[in-house]
């Protein structure tokens, strides 16, 4: 599958390449003939949608905002007629854009600007004609019934809509009782777009990706008060590191089209979480009492929980096995916080172990940091020696704030720890460029 970035710079690299005859002019033309031609993405296609998204917002905000002024002085027809007059128009320009297939600039803001009417449309009417309801069943119907949006316009801003909106969704669910489970459902309902979109080769728009994954996050959170205490450790150092690695394994199949966006956001989630569980707090909950709610913890939405934690581990280990042996020891260490993870939830169970598994943590923490320095200077990456220098100094900060050391003594060693670390990111700096040449 093609790759846009890689076939672009090949391109840009054969003037020279024929300039001093490693190729000649004849092979330079069968490699443009048999890649094809790359559309360039313009800049100003991007800041166009997000204008145009913006515009739309605030388009569906006013006309909202010019009904509420006059609200009072219509009778009820005239209210429902008017309720229902954005959701009409958008849907004639929905129309038009996909009868003129004209730019995603358009196709993005007519897939927000229908969905806002949508939802002003069910409020108000459920306003005229005074029909009780939730926050949550508000926003299920909302959502189920604009999630079509997605497909006939093959539009990402209205994906994000309803992935924000039913994650909104689930935490109102979670307050009033319901079962924000029903959470992985619905998302599903978006899998199939992307996918398709995975297979023409398109990569997915940061956004998406982040959406996704907080919204994924922030589902895990408000669904654990129904399953073991403490449990949200297990949870969320499986589908982090999961979802790390699959990006990382990802990135090195040319067949699988994964932005970077994911590997950092994964990377960065196992080291917030490891870093968290070098505090003596989060294991203190495992302490408290492990079952919250016995009956509540046998539910389908508590077997949820634990088929997220069953899937999440297989693929960690099946995947750090790879890693392993194909000796790609950052990969193999990041792959080890599960496993640390639920070492630390057995030692935790037992009185005061909730400080032996901070003292643990620490030391994979640093693990984690010092293996990021060493790969990095191996493979010459500044990038990942940079984040290992920073993972172990925000250790060695944090420590420091622990021990009781008068404020002194204690810039005295914040300034050396700083000055050691600047001055081997000089060498290392130094090292690579020399190596590069």
């Amino acid at each position: 599958m093609k790759k846009s970035k890689e076939i672009l710079w090949l391109y840009s690299e054969l003037p020279d390449l024929v300039a001093r005859n490693i190729v000649d002019e004849a092979a330079a033309k069968r490699l443009q003939a048999h890649y094809g031609e790359v559309k360039r993405k313009s800049p100003m296609s991007l800041a166009l949608t997000i204008f145009s998204v913006i515009g739309a917002v605030c388009i569906g905000l006013g006309i909202i905002l010019v009904f509420a002024h006059n609200w009072d002085i219509l009778t009820r027809g005239q209210r429902t007629a008017l309720a229902f007059l954005p959701t009409i128009l958008t849907l004639g320009l929905v129309g038009w854009v996909m009868r003129n297939k004209t730019l995603a600039a358009w196709r993005e803001s007519a897939g927000v600007l229908n969905m806002l009417s949508v939802g002003a449309t069910i409020a108000l009417v459920s306003q005229i004609y005074q029909i009780s309801g939730s926050i949550s069943s508000f926003l299920l119907g909302w959502m189920l019934v604009t999630v079509p949006l997605v497909y006939i316009l093959g539009s990402s801003m209205a994906a994000i809509f309803y992935i924000v909106g039913i994650t909104v969704w689930g935490c109102y669910a979670s307050g009033e009782g319901a079962n924000p489970a029903w959470f992985w459902i619905l998302i599903a309902a978006v899998v199939p777009y992307y996918r398709t979109r995975l297979r023409r080769g398109e990569k997915l728009l940061p956004a998406v990706l982040t959406a996704m994954l907080v919204s994924t996050l922030i589902i895990i959170g408000v669904s654990l008060h129904t399953a073991i205490s403490g449990m949200w450790i297990l949870l969320y150092s499986s589908y982090l590191t999961a979802v790390y690695l699959l990006a990382a394994r990802g990135l090195d199949k040319p067949r699988i089209m994964l932005p970077d966006t994911l590997k950092r956001l994964g990377g960065f989630g196992v080291a917030v979480m490891a870093y968290i569980l070098t505090f003596p707090w989060p294991w203190e909950s495992v302490i408290d009492e492990h079952y919250r709610y016995y009956s509540a913890s046998m539910s389908w939405p508590a077997g949820a929980d634990y088929v997220i934690l069953l899937v999440s581990s297989v693929m960690v280990v099946y995947i750090v096995y790879q890693a392993v042996l194909a000796k790609k020891d950052f990969e193999s260490v990041a792959g080890g916080l599960p496993i640390m993870a639920a070492l630390g939830f057995a030692i935790a169970s037992t009185a005061g172990g909730e400080h032996w598994c901070a003292w643990i943590f620490s030391g994979y923490f640093l693990a984690l940091g010092v293996i990021a320095i060493m790969t990095g200077v191996k493979e010459r990456l500044l990038g990942r020696t940079n984040i290992g220098v920073f993972l172990v100094s925000l250790l060695i900060v944090t420590k420091f704030f622990e021990f009781n050391i008068d404020i002194i003594t204690r810039g005295l060693l914040f300034i050396v720890v700083g000055v050691c670390f600047v001055a081997a990111n000089m060498r290392l700096s130094a090292y690579m460029k020399k190596g590069a040449r």
